[in-house]
């Protein structure tokens, strides 16, 4: 992982679990492809979407809380 990436992923990413951070941001930052998260993590890639579909769900609610002035 780049270092950008790793400085990247501690901000928004911070409530997704840290396999699930790691999943999204090889996935996101480092367009690698399911396959290639599948290989380096040991995961399925029907695990790795699944990952991704959660983390990005629980981030687009977090952000819109924040847009709405919700600190949770």
């Amino acid at each position: 992982m780049s270092a950008n990436a790793r400085g990247f992923s501690r901000r928004p990413f911070n409530p997704c679990p840290p396999a699930a951070r790691q999943i999204l941001v090889l996935s996101r930052i480092e367009g690698l492809s399911y396959t290639d998260i599948s290989a380096r993590t040991g995961h399925s890639p029907a695990f790795i979407s699944r990952s991704i579909q959660r983390s990005l769900k629980q981030l687009s609610a977090r952000l819109h809380g924040r847009e709405r002035g919700d600190q949770r």
